[in-house]
């Protein structure tokens, strides 16, 4: 990696920080979940740089892939774990970082958070060249539970790379979920580590709401051909990349109005049947468990981690 593209990187890591933490102020009883979405989205935009994903505002035992719809009328409720996972794409260079904000619901709700703080802190202790991923998961697991809290064994961290939200390595929440592929993580890798905290003593995992699918991305079988004939799909290509777009960002382009159209979803479900793209839908705990998470995109030195996004 040469200075420049080091230097977008730490100025994309750095954008994230700021924006996250003015968007965290937005976070009160009865906001709307919409408004957050498009503050973070805009704030980006503002800032000569391109969200990496969307805005995702993960309330209560939702843990992710939560951005609003078009015309989204959900609030913030008075009591709730609401999570604002955020990126930044710039020049390529990505972000990728969250955080989890205690509305209302005192000590038991600022116990987790301040637990799942000194687990991203004691892994990113740990964080250099030849370390693997199987020993950063256990800190996560091993320092959850000594807290008391469970975690959801099926998401977890990721490489990223040029243009690529999730690639090459993941990084578990559970050492188990490693199974054989032990990789170490190398010099000038870039990762986002993300520990979910579930609150209550005993793992968890995440079931999908197939009716909630608000994030898209192309897939990833699409040839150029298709992508260069198919006027959709070139305009969202040419905009997005192979990176993830919301269902509000597609009304925006192919929709005269934000209102939920049959045409559009028709045309969403033909392309998803062909592959041409994937959907995401919401993740919720499946028992029902609410969750807290904070992720930090981390550079890996020869004998140190760099956050880039605090």
């Amino acid at each position: 990696m040469n200075l420049d593209e080091l230097n977008n990187w730490v100025a994309a890591g750095k954008l994230a920080k700021r924006i996250l933490e003015k968007a965290a102020k937005l976070v009160k009883p009865g906001e709307k979940v919409i408004n957050i979405c498009e503050f973070i989205e805009e704030e980006i935009m503002r800032n000569s740089a391109k969200p990496a994903f969307p805005a995702n505002v993960s309330i209560n035992n939702i843990a992710a892939h939560y951005t609003s719809p078009p015309a989204d009328e959900s609030r913030i409720p008075s009591k709730a774990l609401v999570k604002l996972d955020m990126g930044v794409n710039l020049n390529g260079a990505l972000s990728d970082t969250a955080v989890t904000i205690n509305v209302g619901g005192g000590k038991a709700l600022s116990r987790i958070i301040k637990a799942n703080k000194q687990v991203l802190e004691n892994v990113i202790e740990i964080i250099k060249d030849g370390v693997k991923i199987k020993d950063i998961s256990r800190v996560i697991w091993n320092t959850s539970h000594e807290f008391g809290y469970g975690v959801l064994v099926d998401l977890g961290g990721h490489e990223l790379r040029r243009g690529i939200l999730h690639a090459g390595l993941f990084i578990p929440n559970h050492p188990r979920m490693i199974g054989r592929a032990n990789k170490k993580l190398r010099e000038g890798t870039i990762i986002a580590v993300e520990p979910f905290l579930v609150l209550n003593s005993n793992d968890s995992f995440t079931e999908p709401l197939i009716n909630k699918r608000y994030i898209y991305s192309i897939g990833k079988s699409v040839n150029k051909n298709i992508l260069s004939t198919n006027k959709i799909l070139k305009a969202i290509y040419t905009r997005y990349g192979m990176l993830p777009f919301a269902l509000r960002w597609f009304y925006k382009l192919f929709s005269k109005g934000r209102k939920r159209s049959k045409e559009i979803d028709n045309l969403l479900r033909t392309f998803e049947k062909r592959k041409w793209i994937v959907s995401y839908p919401v993740l919720v705990d499946h028992k029902g468990y609410w969750i807290s998470q904070f992720e930090h995109t981390i550079l890996v030195k020869k004998s140190s981690a760099e956050v880039l996004t605090e």
